[in-house]
């Protein structure tokens, strides 16, 4: 697994949006899959991505507004001949005050990850009880993953066990990982999970370079401050 995914890394390139070039990118962000993830703040989306993504640990940062990353990928690096995987990978941030910036990103999207921390069972209600319900109005034809994170704390601050969150996910028609950014487990099986459901999207899909190209048409501005949501 780790010699694959060694592998993989050399064909993964990344272009990350700049404020000088969003227009650019935002053409060819048309054309490819986009793939979101959402969650309360400080559940670890941007380690989620980052472990990924750069396969190093960042334990405190704090997403503004989005990050968008182009990603391409061989789902099978010693095959040459195989077609290339390209998504959109939107991580988003869990602060309140971007709450109403989350359809934008979320309308159109081929696979939503359902972010909460499994220590935190504020956030498990809140995907339960806010994000699923914002996915099933924006993206009602996502495939859905939830995704349970820091798993490495479980031992000895768990507060949402795993049969609680994999029969949510069962009866939501969600595929569902635990895993943990800090140490790898399971990063790269969601991923590769992700990588699949790309791929049979493939050229079918078509986003709107309108949409495309409002999105990244200038940096995000939060809006202003709102009451808390609470469960």
């Amino acid at each position: 697994m780790l010699s694959l995914r060694r592998e993989q890394a050399v064909y993964l390139r990344l272009i990350r949006a700049s404020q000088s070039d969003r227009s650019a990118n935002a053409r060819e962000m048309a054309r490819v899959p986009r793939v979101v993830t959402v969650g309360s703040i400080s559940t670890g989306k941007t380690s989620l991505v980052s472990r990924y993504l750069n396969d190093d640990f960042q334990p405190a940062t704090a997403t503004v507004g989005y990050l968008s990353t182009l990603v391409r990928i061989r789902p099978e690096p010693k095959d040459p001949l195989l077609p290339e995987v390209q998504f959109e990978l939107i991580d988003t941030a869990g602060s309140e005050r971007y709450g109403a910036l989350a359809p934008s990103y979320l309308r159109g999207a081929v696979v939503v990850m359902l972010v909460y921390d499994i220590n935190d069972t504020m956030s498990f209600d809140a995907v339960q009880h806010r994000w699923r319900k914002e996915v099933r109005v924006y993206a009602p034809d996502a495939h859905v993953i939830l995704v349970g994170t820091k798993l490495d704390r479980a031992p000895s601050g768990r507060q949402v066990i795993t049969e609680r969150a994999a029969n949510f996910a069962a009866n939501s028609g969600y595929t569902f990982f635990e895993t943990s950014a800090k140490t790898g487990q399971n990063v790269q099986p969601l991923f590769n999970a992700i990588v699949n459901i790309v791929s049979r999207a493939g050229r079918h899909f078509e986003l709107s370079d309108s949409v495309a190209l409002e999105r990244a048409r200038k940096p995000v501005e939060a809006p202003p401050d709102k009451k808390c949501w609470c469960s």
